[in-house]
């Protein structure tokens, strides 16, 4: 059969742990899912037949990055260090302003996903519906979680309505195959989060909670339970679809009972870095079974949806949470950028992350002719202290092209910068300053 596109001359990066890199290396798409890698033949013997074959000499090819937490409404907003809040106010006309900033916003975040390297991502947002939207047309993965201000049973005519819509938002992605919807209470109040989990699962969509939040506001209140897995399993809500946000000092049960309900820890190193907060170190949950993803964060703490400078951050950070040198070695943190993120998308059946035959081809291509790639000794090191997201000059996600030798196909990048131009304009003077 003939392949769609086959990749020749490059170098792979696997994701898998027996080969991770392959050099000299083929590797073709057949209708949006890779068909077969492998090292490259003879020169006697031609490379697989396909419809298109790319020369990737001095090139790299690896999965896609996966950020699993991240707040698309705030990247307008980078650099003003003010914050912003996750819930959409009540009023009418407010809530079609919020809807504005979050669809532009979503979709910048989503060119500037595509141009470093992402291929999925999870957003929490005060309008997820707009998040999803501009996912679609991006053609990333996301998971687009709405932000719950109250409880989804309370009795007014507005949570009812947002939760008549929500799931009604819920049943049209239903279907798709790169977008879904999720949900993340704003308060963790036990009766909030207890109606939450119980939607979540009646319709199998992610929860994503701020346990460092959850954490703090137990602590103000008299006979709370400071143990994290405790208040968890009080309200009900450990399973697998739990995405734990933030990575705050746990204890040795917390971390066991995380591990046995297979939820996944989300660790922003920027979030912790700007807060001062201390957290467990990563290698405690990765040796307990805890799967752990990066994220972003917002971008009025981190600045950033570079996912390359997470990896970076998350492996210098570790040695700063241990005291020494010792820490994550490259091909750890790369597995959180890659397999384990697209773990905590719920993305299990969809295994993304990895080069493997029968996986989506959603893949990125690095240039490592650069001054600041060379010399190449180690490829995971590399790309974990080395590589920047402007390193990547062309993306795919399910065999689709989202970038071309740093073309973005997909979204209208001069509409995008003058949308988001035109609404800083009307912003408040205060976000306006350094």
């Amino acid at each position: 059969m003939c392949a769609d596109i086959c990749f020749i001359n490059g170098t792979l990066l696997t994701g898998d742990t027996a080969h991770p890199v392959l050099e000299n290396a083929f590797l073709s798409v057949t209708a949006g899912r890779i068909s077969t890698f492998g090292v490259m033949p003879a020169q006697t013997i031609p490379p697989p037949a396909a419809h298109e074959t790319i020369d990737l000499s001095g090139k790299l090819l690896m999965p896609g990055l996966v950020n699993a937490h991240i707040h698309a409404f705030t990247v307008p907003f980078r650099g003003t260090r003010c914050p912003l809040p996750i819930a959409a106010p009540a009023g009418q006309s407010e809530v079609q302003d919020v809807r504005e900033w979050v669809h532009w916003g979503a979709k910048l975040a989503c060119l500037e996903m595509i141009r470093s390297g992402t291929t999925s991502f999870c957003d929490v947002s005060p309008c997820a519906a707009a998040v999803a939207e501009a996912a679609d047309e991006s053609g990333l993965r996301a998971i687009a979680t709405q932000a719950i201000n109250g409880p989804p049973g309370c009795s007014t005519p507005e949570a009812a309505t947002a939760l008549y819509d929500l799931r009604n938002r819920m049943a049209h992605y239903a279907s798709h195959d790169r977008v879904s919807i999720g949900v993340s209470p704003v308060s963790n109040a036990p009766r909030i989060l207890r109606q939450v989990a119980s939607l979540t699962a009646t319709l199998n969509v992610p929860l994503v909670v701020d346990v460092t939040r959850l954490l703090e506001e137990g602590r103000e209140k008299p006979g709370s339970r400071a143990d994290l897995a405790e208040q968890l399993d009080d309200m009900d809500v450990l399973s697998p679809r739990l995405i734990c946000v933030q990575g705050v000092q746990l204890g040795d049960n917390d971390l066991e009972v995380l591990a046995s309900c297979a939820a996944t820890m989300v660790y922003c190193p920027a979030n912790a870095m700007r807060s001062g907060r201390s957290s467990v170190p990563l290698g405690d949950l990765l040796a307990c079974g805890v799967p752990v993803a990066l994220g972003t964060g917002g971008c009025t703490a981190g600045d950033s949806l570079d996912m390359l400078r997470v990896l970076d951050e998350t492996a210098k950070w570790e040695s700063v949470v241990n005291g020494s040198p010792a820490g994550l070695n490259a091909p750890q943190v790369l597995a959180m950028g890659m397999a384990q993120g697209s773990r905590a998308l719920l993305q299990a059946g969809v295994p993304t992350g990895t080069l493997s035959v029968g996986a989506p081809a959603d893949l990125v291509v690095l240039d490592l002719q650069t001054p600041h790639l060379t010399p190449l000794y180690h490829h995971p090191s590399h790309l974990v202290y080395c590589a920047r997201g402007s390193d990547v000059c062309s993306s795919m996600v399910a065999g689709r092209w989202l970038m071309r030798n740093r073309e973005v196909l997909t979204l209208d990048e001069g509409e995008i910068h003058r949308q988001i131009a035109a609404l800083r304009g009307g912003s408040p003077s205060v976000l306006q300053a350094p």
